[in-house]
């Protein structure tokens, strides 16, 4: 069945498949077929242009053109292929970095009016899919806070008192959670969350926003985003214009900011296994624990299986500062074999997606400093979704020249000196990696395998080699192009990384993830005798790199 779905997919985009590299498609992704839409060829003007189709550009244009405005959204990814479709579709008005965090950190104002915020958000989804009949399997479920390694009960004692102050009426604490798949032990109940199939929510989203008038460039990758006070425009890749009078960039990490977003917030990996349960097996329920990193778990009961999957995420880390990130995978197998009591799972899915961490814990949305009519969207934490219906109710009123109730909450320009401690510490650790410049990598290249890569020296600069299934080897330079920092090659993704602020590229070069707008530049390839080392057969792939597609 998958090879068929693959295949439709390949049709359905033009041939287009390649354009684009993922090592492991999601759970969402194997479901739907997104159609296969142009890039844009020729500079166009129209009244606000938003850049990314994830829920933060679709939620908006979808406000936008309700409230009667024309909308052109560009993404330099295919339909379906961007952050949105890597969640685990969590939706909840619970802090991803807990209440009594956001309180000490926003006062209790603040704190109260972002509670809000992400409870109305949730409001908002649930309204869109039954306005629209959106078939996304949609539903509200409890989400449940329980104890991580090493914390005791105190921690969700305190969680509680501060989740109150904040506003929540639908919260109480359990001693014990009798009826759960696993001995939960004591947790924080909340109430009136929610989960739904992701990419259902964004296919129909989008026929819906092109059938009102909205245009969308896809293979349409933004290198240059220009504030103008009559009528600011960005500019492609292929050297074609879109002007317009507001630009909206909604592309998880704003690449249109060289600094003063990106040295407030940190590029984390987060990592999710997808296993085959039983059906009717484990609660419909949102689960987190309370370690940090904290793991995740929900499960997807859809009607069209005759067994569940169950979805469970965690072992974050920063962005090309980790050795081994392939063997995130398997340190989420061992914890749910020891947390979750499942012997042998039955692993079906593996995939990772970019958490984009924001210093105080709340996302940026708003004006880019310092600009008129360019707005950005980043810092969504781990929640993406409800983050990305905030923004669409702030940006609507923001772009029709409204004040908004939550505007000060999420403004981009902010800074608090409550979190200057973790500005500095941050930017340090961001800048002790540019002394990957000092550091020699002698590896001899006979070494590499096929399906690897390294950075070597090349006089006084850094050449990153990947020897694809072949044998060939390609060189492209190894400083982002983003900050000048210097990636290295991820071996789970086979993606190069760049620790400094989280730029991503594929092994051929092409950037995936910002802040980088620019692919790394290619040096002359070359095409090698055989590797001497035996090719990696079946066999000796990693487990959880089959069965993902």
């Amino acid at each position: 069945m998958r090879i068929v779905v693959e295949l439709l997919k390949f049709i359905f985009r033009g041939g287009t498949m390649a354009q684009y590299q993922q090592s492991h498609l999601s759970l969402w992704q194997e479901d739907i077929i997104f159609p296969n839409l142009e890039p844009l060829s020729e500079s166009i003007t129209t009244e606000i242009c938003i850049v990314g189709t994830g829920f933060a550009g679709l939620l908006l244009a979808y406000r936008l053109l309700k409230a009667g405005h024309k909308v052109v959204l560009l993404d330099k990814d295919p339909l379906g292929y961007n952050e949105s479709s890597r969640t685990s579709a969590h939706i909840s008005d619970a802090f991803d970095d807990h209440f009594t965090k956001i309180l000490k950190k926003h006062g209790k104002e603040k704190a109260q009016l972002s509670y809000q915020s992400h409870h109305e958000a949730i409001d908002l989804l649930e309204q869109i899919a039954r306005e629209e009949n959106i078939d996304c399997d949609f539903k509200r479920v409890d989400g449940y806070l329980f104890l991580g390694e090493g914390d005791d009960i105190q921690t969700l004692q305190k969680e509680l008192e501060a989740a109150k102050t904040c506003g929540v009426i639908e919260v109480e604490l359990l001693e014990n959670t009798h009826g759960m798949f696993f001995d939960m032990g004591a947790a924080l109940r909340f109430g009136h969350q929610a989960q739904f199939h992701p990419l259902k929510f964004t296919s129909a989203l989008i026929n819906i926003i092109r059938n009102r008038g909205a245009k969308i460039f896809t293979r349409s990758q933004v290198v240059k985003v220009h504030d103008d006070v009559k009528a600011p425009w960005v500019e492609l890749a292929n050297g074609t214009k879109v002007t317009a009078q507001k630009v909206v960039m909604a592309t998880n990490v704003p690449v249109n900011n060289l600094i003063s977003i990106i040295a407030k917030e940190a590029a984390f990996r987060s990592y999710v296994l997808g296993i085959k349960v039983p059906r009717g097996s484990v609660n419909q329920a949102l689960m987190w624990d309370t370690h940090d990193p904290y793991h995740y778990i929900r499960i997807d009961a859809s009607p069209e299986r005759d067994y569940d999957i169950l979805i469970v995420g965690g072992e974050d880390h920063r962005v090309g500062q980790e050795e081994h990130p392939e063997l995130r995978f398997e340190r989420i197998q061992q914890w749910v074999t020891e947390r979750l009591g499942l012997k042998d799972p039955q692993v079906v899915y593996s995939w990772s997606g970019q958490i984009i961490e924001p210093m105080d814990g709340l996302a940026y949305i708003g004006r880019n400093p310092g600009d008129k009519n360019v707005f950005i969207h980043t810092g969504d934490s781990g929640q993406g979704i409800t983050h990305a219906a905030i923004g669409s109710m702030i940006l609507t009123d923001l772009i029709e020249g409204k004040e908004h109730r939550w505007g000060s909450v999420y403004d981009p320009s902010r800074f608090h000196l409550s979190g200057l401690n973790d500005f500095l510490k941050d930017n340090l650790q961001n800048g002790i990696q540019y002394a990957d410049w000092i550091y020699r990598d002698e590896k001899d290249l006979t070494e590499l395998l096929p399906g690897e890569g390294c950075v070597v020296n090349s006089g006084l600069t850094k050449t990153a080699v990947y020897r694809d299934k072949e044998g060939s080897l390609h060189k492209m330079s190894a400083i982002c192009t983003h900050a000048g920092g210097i990636v290295k090659w991820n071996a789970g993704e086979e993606t190069w990384d760049c620790p400094c602020h989280g730029s991503r590229f594929s092994k051929m070069g092409e950037v995936l993830n910002g802040p980088a707008m620019h692919n790394l530049p290619l040096k002359k390839e070359e095409k090698n005798e055989e590797s001497p080392l035996k090719k990696k057969d079946d066999s000796q792939m990693d487990t959880f790199s089959r069965g993902t597609r």
